[in-house]
């Protein structure tokens, strides 16, 4: 049995895709943008570059009479206010929580920002350790923010699962500290993960096929 399990945050637990273009066709209707939305997702690359090329991009590509400095700020302080969940994340959380997991976040991100991201998500209460990349100067894949994170939940590697949707630094980071993986797929595939999942009802019948048990209700273990 494991006795915690650990999570990814955008594109596993915050549906950082959503969140994104109903913030940005709030910000192209304030700022008078006639931009194409599918052309902020591309230069975005789910959001491995980070937002003042992308702006600086979209002023020079459309000829906009903005700041790109401007629109960064505006993302940094706003964008957090539209994060939300994929659907059944919380409940999931719940029926974890009810069964005595330790749960924990490692998540690669800036300080400040992505912790502004996580608060608005408002489920602070189901967590017991939440690490960001930029607040302790290490970045998934690398093995050692993963040993943290079971370090501050107080477990060793073969009790943890991590789920993440980004195979390269959730699925092979957390197996090579000898964690167990499950992989979000959003619509990839994979046979290398512990069990792979792609919407969070899911995910508890899957656990419970790794865990060989079967949950009869969400009481405590």
């Amino acid at each position: 049995m494991h006795k915690a399990i650990l999570f990814d945050l955008d594109g596993t637990l915050h549906n950082r895709p959503k969140s994104l273009v109903t913030f940005f066709r709030d910000q192209c209707e304030r700022f008078s943008m006639n931009v194409d939305l599918n052309r902020f997702v591309e230069l975005d690359n789910e959001g491995m570059r980070w937002k003042d090329e992308v702006y600086e991009q979209l002023v020079k590509e459309y000829q906009l009479p903005l700041d790109p400095q401007q629109l960064l700020a505006d993302y940094v302080t706003l964008f957090p206010r539209f994060a939300q969940l994929y659907p059944d994340v919380e409940h999931t959380l719940e029926q974890l929580k009810a069964k005595d997991y330790k749960l924990g976040i490692i998540s690669n991100g800036k300080k400040g920002f992505q912790r502004a991201v996580f608060n608005s998500l408002s489920i602070n209460e189901y967590f017991e350790s939440v690490i960001i990349s930029d607040e302790v100067g290490l970045r998934k894949p690398d093995a050692r923010i993963f040993a943290l994170g079971i370090e501050q939940l107080n477990v060793q590697p073969e009790q943890a699962l991590y789920v993440g949707d980004q195979y390269d630094t959730d699925i092979i980071g957390s197996r090579n500290k000898g964690l167990k993986a499950a992989w979000k797929t959003n619509e990839q595939v994979d046979s290398d993960a512990h069990f792979q999942f792609s919407s969070w009802r899911q995910f508890i019948p899957k656990l419970q096929q790794l865990e060989g048990e079967t949950w009869s209700s969400a009481k405590q273990k």
